[in-house]
């Protein structure tokens, strides 16, 4: 099976900075490409409730796989296939050992193909739903990807096709019933969705600095953990603000360069959301996307409910719907070692980050007199979203220990 959406992790996002309807108008889910294989609930209530941890604006679930795990997932609308794809580790290839796999290709993203292993029959366990027959990919990664550290996979379009899914952002929990059981709410606001090769989008407004107002499709990527991103050239009247600094999208063995900046609001439904952090692609980076991507750092603003039966998302405002959209303030991009260590990957020079001295490959070790192998990603990606705080690094460059100093402030 190809695998037709490369894997992509927003590396702008880790530091710098996803009506009431009878019953007969239900669509048929073979419309938008019915999902294989079955499922049973493992209990009367033909639904489950389970916790989500928020990590870097990702929804990560845990999960059973042929009995084994437990797994951890992140749950993406921008996930196509079916089943599970997930990337190998040493907790994934146990999987091979009770059943037999294939090799098949699979482009990734930026071009090219590497081999994945197709294992289908498959059982996977949430909650209290169990859903058969299903098809695992196990993706392997590039040496020096880490994107296994942070996650054991993803899985998308096989819970989203089936069932209502409720994200509480209040709670951090997560709800999958059957769309028939879902009773229609009238809180909130409802927004068609539009299906396209099972990818989501809604229709939206952008008032960009210049104040012009642009009607743009997006993809809906809860595994996006971005604000929102705008392709440049997809419409004339979208350009980029003339104060800007550069990020970095990472794939599978591919890195690209953006510009974030910001707009000044994004209309949804009957909601508005002001001094958006988003970042602009020159270039379209990817076929199914029109103007742009919603991504988590908005969706997370509201407790969001997707019914693809019925092709449309509830957005209903949380305690997080005022919070500020907030860029990193260091001006460095990280990613994680095996060590637990963080490794610098770009900074800026007109940064804190810059103006203290760090270099691409310094190995940061302490944070704040504690050792990076106790402070989790998410905890680096608050941390170094308040301004004015003091950061004092630990770096390993070369074998030689560098001291630095950042005073975070903003730079967008």
């Amino acid at each position: 099976m190809a695998l037709p959406k490369g894997i992509m992790v927003n590396m702008a996002v880790i530091l710098f900075i996803c009506v009431a309807v009878s019953a007969q108008q239900i669509c048929d889910p073979a419309k938008l490409g019915g999902s294989s294989g079955t499922y049973i609930w493992l209990t009367d209530q033909k639904k489950t409730e389970i916790p989500f941890e928020l990590s870097v604006n990702h929804v990560h679930i845990l999960a059973t796989i042929n009995g084994r795990g437990p797994f951890n997932l992140v749950v993406d609308t921008g996930m196509p296939l079916d089943g599970v794809l997930l990337f190998e580790n040493p907790k994934t290839s146990a999987l091979y050992s009770d059943t037999t796999g294939q090799s098949v290709a699979n482009p990734g993203f930026g071009g090219g193909e590497s081999a994945a292993n197709e294992i289908q029959n498959v059982s996977i366990e949430i909650g209290t739903l169990q859903l058969r027959e299903q098809t695992v990919m196990v993706q392997p990664l590039p040496s020096d990807s880490l994107l296994g550290l942070m996650m054991d996979g993803i899985i998308g379009y096989a819970l989203f096709s089936r069932f209502v899914v409720k994200i509480d952002n209040d709670r951090d929990i997560i709800t999958f019933s059957e769309p028939g059981d879902f009773p229609d709410t009238q809180s909130g606001s409802a927004v068609p969705l539009i299906f396209n090769d099972r990818f989501p989008r809604i229709t939206a407004r952008v008032e960009l600095l210049n104040g012009q107002r642009v009607p743009v499709e997006l993809v809906v990527d809860l595994g996006a953990s971005h604000a929102l991103s705008l392709n440049i050239g997809s419409k004339p009247s979208l350009v980029a603000p003339q104060k800007t600094v550069p990020v970095w999208a990472r794939g599978i063995g591919c890195e690209i360069e953006a510009q974030a900046g910001r707009i000044k609001s994004l209309s949804l439904g009957k909601y508005t959301l002001t001094n958006l952090v988003t970042s602009f692609f020159v270039e379209k980076f990817m076929p199914l996307e029109k103007e742009g991507n919603l991504g988590n750092m908005t969706l997370r603003r509201f407790n969001v409910i997707f019914d693809y039966s019925r092709k449309r998302m509830f957005l209903e405002p949380n305690r997080h719907f005022n919070e500020p959209f907030e860029f990193g303030m260091a001006g460095l991009s990280v990613s994680n070692t095996m060590s637990g260590n963080f490794v610098i990957r770009h900074v800026l020079p007109d940064s804190p980050a810059g103006e203290a001295g760090l270099e691409p490959g310094d190995q940061i070790f302490e944070i704040n007199d504690t050792p990076s192998s106790r402070i989790s990603e998410n905890d680096l990606y608050l941390l170094l979203k308040n301004e004015g705080e003091l950061i004092r690094l630990k770096v390993n460059r070369a074998e030689n220990i560098i001291e630095a100093s950042l005073k975070l402030r903003r730079l967008i």
